[in-house]
């Protein structure tokens, strides 16, 4: 992750390590955040990045994390390990990673963004997962969902001993468990600010697309209106005076159901709808 530029492409990117699962056993994994646009430095624009394959990036993940541990350990043991791993598991580590909907709206994008907060801010271990604590035998009571089937299972065991599970993912004084790449970095300044003016422009075109669908849906939608039908048809405005004015309409009944007003029927239906 220390070189974010590839292909001419500037990505940005939001991670926060977890060293922890939830049944508090020792379990390190990375959560990301990565934005769906990249700013293309050749071309000055932006790339916007729909797909994923996550076939790939799990080999991609693997080799890199091995490659990064086989240059600070550089021992024969950890060789003989990184040849076992790629032996053993061709379709490189595990990823987690659902891909985009096609009909995804802005309110699914901000449910994944609060999701990924949660998680920059989340402790080992939430206190109301805490049941019960017996100062008398020294035992405490908690719980967790299962990942697998989101199943509750309680545990009652020594206080020590649940101690030394929590403690034992305290981070190191200093160490920063959430890193900011790309235009997330303070030091990725001039390329954050060139992707705000490019999104800028980017979102004021969508939007002047939008009212221009608009114009054209409204016209459409005017099509199976009476009165534009009688314009279409007979060059002549149903509610149009012989003086040039246009008439608002009023009431209208049906003689033969005794007079009996029908205003909004006909109003709704015939003239406007």
């Amino acid at each position: 992750m220390k070189n974010y530029l590839s292909f001419n492409l500037a990505f940005n990117t939001i991670s926060t390590l977890h060293t922890f699962g939830r049944p508090l056993e020792f379990n390190p994994h990375i959560h990301m955040l990565v934005c769906q646009d990249a700013l293309n430095l050749r071309k000055d624009s932006i790339k916007s990045l729909a797909y994923m394959d996550f076939n790939k990036l799990r080999k991609t993940w693997m080799y890199q994390i091995l490659d990064l541990l086989d240059r600070k350990i550089n021992t024969r043991q950890f060789h003989a390990l990184k040849n076992y791993l790629y032996k053993n598991y061709p379709d490189g580590f595990y990823v987690y990673a659902k891909e985009p909907k096609k009909d995804q709206s802005e309110d699914d994008v901000d449910d994944t963004v609060a999701y990924i907060t949660r998680y920059t801010n989340r402790p080992v271990m939430a206190e109301s997962r805490i049941v019960e604590y017996n100062d008398t035998t020294k035992m405490i009571h908690w719980f967790y969902n299962r990942h697998e089937d989101d199943k509750r299972i309680d545990v009652t065991e020594r206080v020590e001993r649940f101690i030394q599970k929590v403690i034992r993912h305290c981070p190191d004084e200093n160490f920063k468990m959430t890193r900011y790449y790309g235009f997330y970095s303070n030091r990725s300044t001039r390329h954050y600010n060139r992707m705000a003016e490019l999104l800028a422009h980017k979102q004021k075109k969508e939007t002047q697309y939008k009212k221009e669908r608009q114009a054209i849906a409204k016209i459409q939608i005017q099509k199976t209106h009476f009165r534009y039908f009688m314009i279409q048809s007979f060059q002549r405005d149903p509610i149009k005076c012989r003086c040039g004015m246009i008439m608002n309409y009023a009431e209208t009944y049906n003689p033969f159901e005794g007079g009996r007003k029908n205003d909004i029927p006909y109003k709704e239906r015939c003239i406007y709808t």
